[in-house]
């Protein structure tokens, strides 16, 4: 549930959530253990090109498991921590996550957290996802910043 003060601050979050709905299952790898969660996220920030792109971006982050019941993941920036709720073991979802804690100025689903995640999609999954996850954004009405410098 949403409360207006919430979509005024965040006014592209519904959007952007229906971007990544509406081809969730077709980017990028999904996850059946939590180790392959770990090592995932442990290969996005140890990839060479992640602090090129994202200077400012954390090394240390806290990667917690939440519970099925669980209604969402969530990134938690002030402490490095991610949340990734059981069943939500995907790509889309994992970097959507690391952008919040990578892009912590602006809104927190606008153009800059946008023009981030799909530098992560394109660096961590296929060139093919990265345009099929851009499309999404475009055809929902999801407006981004271009590229962060690298990409």
């Amino acid at each position: 549930m949403t409360s207006a003060a919430s979509d005024h601050n965040d006014p592209q979050r519904l959007a952007v959530y229906a971007a990544e709905d509406a081809l969730l299952c077709d980017i990028g790898p999904r996850f059946t253990r939590w180790t392959q969660v770990e090592a995932f996220v442990e290969r996005v920030i140890a990839d060479s090109h992640y602090l090129d792109l994202f200077p400012d971006a954390p090394l240390e982050i806290s990667l917690q498991r939440r519970s099925r019941s669980a209604t969402y993941s969530a990134a938690v920036p002030a402490h490095g921590v991610i949340l990734i709720r059981d069943g939500s073991w995907n790509a889309v979802t994992i970097l959507h996550e690391l952008a919040h804690l990578v892009c912590t100025t602006g809104q927190p689903h606008g153009p800059r957290f946008v023009a981030t995640e799909l530098a992560l999609v394109r660096r961590n999954c296929s060139f093919d996802d990265y345009l099929a996850l851009q499309e999404s954004f475009a055809a929902h009405g999801v407006r981004q910043e271009g590229p962060p410098a690298g990409t």
